[in-house]
């Protein structure tokens, strides 16, 4: 404001034609910083691997008593990695591929 009275500013037209020629850029160049580095805009793919674990889905489940795990309307009995007890309400998740592939890990 002190500026566009020493500048005589009275009027809405005048002000904004100010700020948008004279006052925008001596104001932005107080506050410019040059960059560190360019930026990278296009990074590698990710290997073969890599992009199956990104393009697969994966749900969470829970592990019942008995070893089963169900997932849209399906049972899959897990086998069984120890003979003394069943971990029962294990979270497992249900991974499934494009080409129908599913695998569960616990």
């Amino acid at each position: 404001m002190k500026k566009m009275r020493r500048k005589k500013i009275s009027r809405l037209e005048e002000a904004n034609r100010y700020l948008q020629q004279e006052y925008g850029e001596e104001h932005n160049a107080g506050y410019v910083v040059a960059a560190a580095a360019e930026p990278v805009y296009h990074l590698p793919t990710p290997g073969g691997r890599d992009l199956e674990k990104i393009l697969r889905l994966e749900t969470k489940r829970v592990l019942s008593n008995d070893w089963v795990v169900r997932d849209e309307k399906r049972f899959y009995q897990v086998e069984r990695q120890s003979q003394h007890h069943a971990p029962a309400k294990s979270k497992v998740r249900v991974c499934e591929w494009e080409d129908g592939r599913l695998e569960i890990d616990y």
